[in-house]
């Protein structure tokens, strides 16, 4: 389930959706502290969360929902922790993040990218044409036609599986055009 939690952004009002409970209950712990620690005030310049701020678990994203996060004003506010904290002194670089989200495996019609960490031997980015359990079937993104579709002339390659992920399908938002 996602998790939304209604907040200030630079003074903005948004509904931010978070991939998890769990994320939404970090981003509003982090927001609080930087809220307390950092001295600031008035909501600009940063995200701005009430303590008493709920936070509600759904089953869908709506169109109204924010989605995304200005990382500037992360950053922003980070830095500003960070120098309360050490109280101005000069710090190395503080570097923390959680795990990412884990690859998704594409099936057929999915857009992919060939990862050279996981053993892939060439640079590819394209459509899967089947999936054969430990391989694909792929096309380069160049290989196709406007609709989507392998050209006459497509070259298929055989890929490991291990060795591709799925990626956002930026090729349909040409087709809509």
């Amino acid at each position: 389930m996602f998790a939304i939690l209604k907040c200030l952004e630079n003074a903005e009002e948004k509904t931010l959706c978070f991939a998890s409970l769990e994320d939404a209950i970090r981003f509003k712990s982090f927001v609080n502290t930087y809220m307390e620690e950092s001295g600031a005030g008035n909501g600009y310049d940063a995200y701005w969360v009430m303590s008493n701020a709920k936070i509600v678990q759904v089953s869908e994203i709506m169109d109204d929902f924010c989605t995304t996060l200005d990382y500037n004003l992360i950053a922003k506010m980070l830095e500003e922790i960070i120098n309360a904290r050490t109280a101005g002194n000069r710090q190395g670089i503080i570097f923390s993040m959680s795990e990412l989200p884990a690859r998704q495996r594409p099936g057929p019609g999915d857009m992919i990218r060939a990862l050279f960490s996981q053993g892939a031997k060439e640079k590819i980015e394209g459509r899967v044409l089947s999936d054969n359990g430990d391989t694909f079937e792929v096309i380069n993104y160049w290989d196709e036609d406007d609709n989507g579709k392998p050209k006459k002339s497509a070259r298929v390659i055989t890929v490991p599986a291990s060795s591709v992920m799925k990626i956002d399908d930026w090729k349909k938002e040409y087709r809509k055009m």
